[in-house]
């Protein structure tokens, strides 16, 4: 059986990538709250970032569009380059989520990290019950965890999977809906290259102010 993958260290792994994708990016100003950042050269992984009004801050080129909304505090299309990065990267999602219309394109969801959620759910959960009662439950409990293990090891959807497990589970773990939504969710790669793109600009008009 898979051990699965820590979908924190899978988000990191993608920040990574996407910051080594943008490291030899420069940048040309098209026009006030308007930028193009592009390795000289090559058009991979270029991108325009542009400032929308007061409230929108949208990615497209070579990679996902992504737009980010509701950015507050930022009084200079230059501070709302910035204005990401004080936050942590479930803030950035929120906005992300705003500016999409959807968590849909925000978020995906990974069988790996399922398959890890999922196990280690099940090394937690009879904390949440009596011993007696979970001595009761616990040979239901992880037959229906291992079956949708299995389930995802032979590639079948994940929200299929976790739906199937909520049907099965929900006489006995009556919380399970609080729970089993963010089962081998993480953020979507249209959101980390998208953001590493806009990392890029800020250290780029930082140094130019500079």
């Amino acid at each position: 059986m898979s051990k699965g993958i820590n979908g924190c260290d899978l988000t990191k792994k993608h920040m990574v990538q996407a910051k080594k994708d943008f490291r030899s990016h420069i940048m040309r100003e098209i026009g006030p709250g308007h930028w193009n950042i592009h390795i000289p050269g090559h058009s991979q992984y270029w991108a325009d970032i542009v400032v929308m009004g007061s409230h929108h801050l949208v990615v497209t080129g070579d990679i996902e569009l992504c737009a980010f909304a509701y950015y507050s505090g930022q009084h200079s299309p230059e501070g709302a380059v910035h204005w990401l990065f004080t936050p942590g990267l479930s803030y950035v999602c929120e906005k992300a989520t705003i500016g999409m219309g959807s968590r849909e394109l925000v978020y995906d969801y990974e069988q790996e990290v399922a398959i890890y959620d999922l196990l280690e759910h099940y090394r937690e959960v009879g904390k949440n019950y009596c011993e007696d009662e979970w001595k009761d439950i616990q040979p239901e409990y992880k037959k229906a965890i291992d079956d949708a293990v299995e389930s995802l090891e032979y590639g079948e959807n994940v929200m299929n999977v976790l739906r199937s497990l909520h049907d099965e589970i929900n006489e006995y773990d009556q919380d399970s809906w609080e729970w089993i939504d963010s089962v081998g969710r993480v953020p979507s790669p249209r959101v980390i290259w998208a953001l590493a793109a806009i990392r890029r600009l800020s250290d780029l008009l930082k140094k130019e102010s500079k």
